[in-house]
């Protein structure tokens, strides 16, 4: 009886882990089914195959390379592509899943990427780094993507990748959900603009739930909150660079209840001290924000990279 009253007590706490908030970080069924697409598009890189790609792409999907600027329609999606196997080939590419999560019809996916390619003049370059991607879950079960971006994991030369047209959709889409929502997110990244102007690198972590993952340019994925603060308060100390000005916008908002996704971008105005040089750095972003068990919005998952 009491083995029976364990097994009642254990299967209970499963299941209340694994129903709140619509959430469930273990999908073994959809890792799986991700894992085979994963493998299909491996082989697309191989084969420089753009339509096996681009047919996983939602048709007002958001994609986000690095050093390239935000695609936001299917047809820009395959442009790009078109121009990435045409000026390389790729020898080896492998892509490993850190975690799948899925959010009612959704599914948070992140990982790592390897891909040993060689540009049209035979210079050969191993591109390392991690990737986020946002699936929507359809009627059928199939998955089609809605967002993505990827970088790499340590510092990279524009020059090792090869020249593709750096052209952004015409038309920047806007998803825009409840006017609460909209100005929720609004003034987030109202308060994180101005605390990243005045170098507050502390201050800017908070901003954080205690179980995220961020994803900076040029560095590997940041798990849990200790090792974001570290990062934040060692990148925005005061040095040679003053940020005169940054703003950041919104694309895409998708509402999940206690989840929001946003596809973002941003813009940069920075200096020197002695003002000798100065310039402006744009770039691009995924968001999904948590509401902590006082309803404040927090950063779960975050990726950005340059454009």
């Amino acid at each position: 009886m009491t083995c029976i009253k364990t097994f009642f007590f254990l299967t209970l706490l499963l299941l209340t882990e694994t129903s709140i908030s619509g959430q469930s970080k273990t999908n073994n069924s959809f890792k799986s089914k991700i894992e085979t697409i994963n493998s299909q598009i491996v082989k697309a890189y191989i084969d420089k195959n753009v339509e096996t790609i681009i047919s996983y792409y939602n048709i007002d999907a958001t994609c986000m390379p690095e050093y390239h600027k935000a695609l936001y329609n299917k047809s820009d999606i395959s442009k790009y592509f078109q121009q990435w196997f045409v000026a390389t080939k790729s020898n080896n590419y492998y892509r490993t899943i850190y975690e799948v999560e899925n959010i009612k019809d959704y599914l948070i996916e992140i990982g790592t990427f390897k891909n040993s390619f060689i540009k049209a003049d035979n210079d050969s370059f191993v591109y390392k780094g991690k990737y986020l991607r946002f699936w929507k879950i359809k009627k059928n079960k199939t998955l089609t993507i809605l967002s993505d971006i990827w970088g790499a994991d340590e510092d990279l030369d524009r020059s090792k990748f090869p020249f593709i047209e750096n052209k952004e959709s015409d038309i920047i889409p806007e998803y825009l959900v409840n006017a609460k929502v909209n100005k929720e997110i609004e003034k987030r990244n109202k308060t994180i603009s101005n605390l990243i102007v005045k170098r507050d690198g502390g201050q800017h972590s908070t901003f954080y739930s205690t179980d995220a993952i961020y994803m900076p340019y040029y560095k590997p994925m940041l798990i849990g909150f200790e090792k974001i603060k570290s990062y934040y308060i060692e990148h925005e100390k005061a040095g040679d660079i003053n940020i005169d000005s940054l703003k950041i916008n919104a694309s895409k908002i998708i509402d999940i209840g206690n989840f929001v996704l946003v596809d973002g971008y941003y813009g940069v105005k920075w200096r020197t001290i002695d003002s000798a040089n100065n310039g402006v750095v744009t770039g691009k972003n995924i968001t999904i924000w948590k509401r902590n068990d006082k309803g404040i919005l927090m950063i779960y998952r975050q990726m950005v990279n340059h454009d």
